[in-house]
């Protein structure tokens, strides 16, 4: 990819930034996440302790068409057809004892401005079952799991490398070294401050992740083009979650038509080289 391209990439999220406005992650995005990957486990397993699917409002169990059907969460967004970068990100729970403590399960998305419906509930199957960093999660863990989605907003062109606040800003740098090669990556908002990280640190960081292993000179400093941005994001516990499913006389469980759905657009996806970035630290 050029430098022109780059830019062309940035340009674009930008304009459909603008176009977004003050779009927020919801919890019923959340609640969304655990439908899907819930049911994904219900068919591979005859039963699950979490009960008999739920009665969405995609959900259909008898011959109507399911084409328009939707998940809750579009009531939620002006237009049904938006589209962002976004993450979606599984942590759990340490143990039982540490019941505030969680740790990364898995974590995919995109840089790329994608249609919220379907894309939050593909992104939260792959990062469930797909992140290659992790084993895909069992039915023994879902008790334990914590959903967040992440909806990347407000971008801005930097300055400079610094030129962005850690615990605000999460940053895209991209750059070109010998032979035209091009290194990019991405750290969310979230990761400086919670590694405590400051932002040297951060950088020096985020280089070697996107694959330098040269030195880290001022030279080099002055030829990244870095990009901020911030993030929406809203986190649901699966205790969280069932309490919801309670509160509306619902039980856990989902509709086969979404998850399999979902599943042939990420498998499509992929096929196509669409583009998928993982939310890793190192």
């Amino acid at each position: 990819m050029s430098p022109h391209d780059d830019q062309q990439h940035i340009d674009e999220v930008k304009a459909t930034d603008e176009l977004n406005g003050q779009l927020q992650a919801t919890l019923a995005m959340c609640r969304h996440c655990f439908d899907v990957v819930i049911q994904r486990l219900h068919e591979e397993h005859e039963s699950l302790n979490v009960g008999q699917p739920r009665n969405l409002p995609y959900t259909k169990n008898n011959d109507q068409d399911t084409a328009d059907a939707q998940p809750d969460f579009v009531q939620d967004l002006q237009d049904p057809n938006v589209t962002c970068p976004l993450f979606v990100t599984w942590d759990k729970r340490r143990s039982a004892r540490s019941h505030h403590s969680f740790e990364l399960r898995g974590c995919l998305g995109s840089l790329s401005p994608q249609p919220l419906v379907p894309a939050i509930g593909e992104y939260a199957l792959a990062s469930a079952f797909r992140d290659k960093r992790f084993p895909p999660i069992q039915k023994h863990e879902v008790e334990h799991l914590r959903v967040a989605v992440s909806l990347l907003v407000n971008y801005e062109s930097c300055m400079n490398v610094w030129d962005w606040i850690v615990g605000k800003h999460g940053i895209v740098i991209s750059w070109h070294g010998p032979d035209d090669r091009r290194f990019t990556s991405t750290y969310l908002p979230e990761v400086a401050s919670d590694q405590k990280w400051d932002q040297k640190t951060a950088v020096e960081s985020l280089i070697r992740k996107a694959g330098w292993s040269g030195a880290v000179t001022e030279a080099l400093l002055m030829t990244i083009q870095c990009t901020r941005y911030q993030s929406s994001k809203l986190r649901l516990t699966y205790e969280e979650y069932m309490a919801h499913c309670r509160a509306g006389d619902d039980v856990v469980m989902l509709d086969v038509n979404a998850a399999q759905g979902y599943q042939r657009h990420a498998d499509a996806r992929e096929a196509s080289g669409g583009k998928v970035d993982h939310c890793r630290i190192s």
